[in-house]
């Protein structure tokens, strides 16, 4: 489910909208900016400026907040503008799992024990989930894709009835990053056994460095980018004031703020599973599958923020966590010293359990 109130047409570059919602159909969790009144700027304002760019990529929208020191000219905000779109649409023209014609589908398609050949983000992308894949001990898994269809969460159609502990079996049989081998020498990945690769869960992450690391060569005052509720932050607004960002009330009927906080040079990513589920038999099941198990998760966690340098690491850790529950999850995200926030029903409501730096956020 994608939920955005900032529209497709092209926006007015010269304000800033109030509120920029927008939900990751994967994710189906919303992490949103909290921003001061609308901002006018362009040509003959002294001081900072921010110029913000939006648009759509990966199913989703993405925004793009630039506090410059100075003006910048029409000219040169058209090429920022095609730039970032450029970078974005080509993210998800390797790693769409819809698009036949995409790099990670050819690679799902190509034979076992071959060497086959990545561009530079696909590889960045393999590399950066298995050493994820490795931290986590398999909670976090690019390879999911055979449990992801069997469980009508992909690009088939939902199951009738619940699948058979064989089905399963067969399913998970294929599921594993240990049976993906990657050469940094040439940027290759050799399966080991028919293993199919599904990004989503780290993808619009990456997206959001690829274009932080892109605004980072103008040395602005801060910047803020957002692809489908990751975000990355860094430096301050116009004003002076930190980036806020909001982390919603984890229902099916609202769209509010549960809580925000303050980010400054930091990405956040939040994964949930309140809004995307199935009902088999008269059971409902999440859409977070635990790949060590081949199963939906049943535990009471309904949403995992995690705060980190990178935005892919956030949003692949959130997912991780997601999978690991409340208990698994707060030991993992202790012993590695992460920051994070839990949300956990509890009876009518929900408690908050937090790590690191945000357990400010639970007293």
């Amino acid at each position: 489910m994608i939920l955005a109130v900032s529209p497709l047409k092209k926006p007015d570059r010269y304000s800033l909208p109030i509120w920029s919602f927008s939900c990751s159909a994967n994710k189906s969790v919303l992490v949103f900016l909290v921003v001061a009144p609308l901002l006018l700027v362009g040509c003959g304002l002294s001081g900072p400026q921010t110029y913000v760019i939006n648009g759509s990529t990966m199913g989703t929208y993405y925004t793009v907040k630039l506090v410059s020191r100075e003006s910048i000219k029409d000219s040169e905000l058209d090429d920022l503008e095609h730039d970032i779109a450029k970078s974005l649409g080509e993210i998800n023209s390797l790693m769409s799992s819809y698009d036949d014609d995409s790099e990670i589908s050819r690679f799902n398609r190509a034979p076992i024990a071959t060497r086959f050949g990545l561009s530079t983000p696909t590889f960045e992308v393999l590399s950066q989930s298995v050493d994820i894949y490795n931290l986590t001990d398999g909670a976090f898994d690019i390879s999911v894709s055979p449990l992801i269809e069997l469980w009508g969460f992909g690009a088939s159609d939902s199951p009738l009835e619940t699948p058979t502990r064989k089905a399963v079996d067969l399913a998970k049989a294929n599921v594993g990053l240990n049976q993906l081998t990657l050469d940094l020498s040439d940027s290759t990945a050799t399966k080991l056994r028919p293993v199919q690769i599904n990004v989503s869960a780290i993808a619009k992450g990456y997206a959001v460095d690829r274009v932080a690391n892109f605004l980072n060569q103008f040395e602005p005052l801060g910047f803020l980018v957002e692809v489908g509720g990751e975000i990355r932050a860094s430096g301050y607004k116009a004003s002076g004031d930190p980036w806020r960002v909001g982390i919603e009330v984890p229902t099916q009927s609202s769209r509010s703020s549960h809580t925000t906080l303050a980010l400054k040079n930091r990405s956040i990513a939040t994964s949930g599973d309140y809004r995307n589920y199935i009902d088999l038999e008269g059971v409902r099941y999440s859409h977070t599958l635990d790949p060590r198990t081949g199963y939906p998760v049943e535990h009471k966690v309904t949403s995992v923020s995690v705060l980190a340098d990178t935005c892919a690491q956030a949003d692949a850790l959130a997912t991780a966590l997601m999978v690991m529950g409340e208990t698994e999850g707060l030991a993992f995200a202790a012993q590695n010293n992460l920051d994070t926030l839990f949300i956990v029903k509890a009876g009518d409501g929900f408690v908050n359990k937090a790590t690191g730096g945000l357990k400010a956020l639970v007293n």
